[in-house]
C-alpha cells in the first residue's frame, strides 16, 4: 500500500498544470523509499504520473515549485527525516523524465530544522526561497538567493527574528512579488 502527500501544483502561460507530489510506502520503517512524482494536466487530460526523484534516503515533504520565463521548473522540499532544505529543477518540457532533474542539493540553512519553503523567481531571474525556522534560538523567517539558476545560493537572510518579537514558535511564510 503506497501513501500520497505533500501534494503542489503550479501552471504554466500554456495553462498546463504541473503537479508533484510524494508517493512512499505506508510502512514506517521504509520510508527512504519515498519519491516525488511528477504529472501534466494539458486541458484534455493528466499526462505521465512518473516518479522523477527517487532513491533519496529520506521524506520529502512540503513541496513548493515554480517556473521561470525559460521554461525552468524549479522544486524545493523538506527531508522530514532530518529538516534539511533541498532543491533541484528541469526544464518543464522534460520534467516527466527522471534523468532531465539536477540531483538535489541542500540550501543552506542556519538550523537542521527547516519548514514550509516558498519559491519565487522575480523578473530578472533570481531565485528566492523563503523558509521558516519554527522553534529554538533560531526560529523565524529566512531567505537565500540564487543569480544563477540554483548553481550557487546566499547564506540565510533572516527576514523575521521570531525571538526578538517573543513568538514562541513561526511557521508557514508565503513569498509574493507585487508590480514594484
Amino acid at each position: 500500500t503506497q501513501s500520497i502527500s505533500s501534494p503542489f501544483f503550479v501552471s504554466d502561460e500554456a495553462n498546463n498544470i504541473h503537479a508533484f507530489w510524494v508517493q512512499s510506502p505506508s510502512s514506517v520503517y521504509d520510508e527512504s523509499n519515498a519519491s516525488i512524482y511528477y504529472a501534466r494536466w494539458n486541458g484534455r487530460r493528466w499526462l505521465f504520473d512518473v516518479s522523477i526523484l527517487g532513491g533519496l534516503g529520506g521524506l520529502p515533504t512540503q513541496l513548493s515549485a515554480e517556473m521561470d520565463a525559460d521554461g525552468r521548473m524549479f522544486l524545493t522540499w523538506v527531508d522530514a527525516n532530518n529538516g534539511d532544505l533541498l532543491f533541484s529543477w528541469a526544464y518543464a518540457d522534460k520534467a516527466n523524465v527522471p534523468t532531465e532533474w539536477l540531483t538535489p542539493q541542500r540550501l543552506p540553512s542556519l538550523s537542521q530544522w527547516t519548514s514550509a519553503p516558498d519559491i519565487l523567481v522575480d523578473a530578472t531571474g533570481k531565485l528566492v526561497v523563503v523558509y521558516a525556522v519554527p522553534l529554538n534560538d533560531a526560529r523565524g523567517v529566512y531567505i537565500v538567493e540564487s543569480s544563477d539558476s540554483g548553481q550557487n545560493w546566499s547564506l540565510p537572510i533572516k527576514v523575521f527574528d521570531a525571538v526578538s518579537e517573543d513568538w514562541s514558535m513561526v511557521d508557514n511564510p508565503e513569498i509574493a512579488l507585487d508590480a514594484g
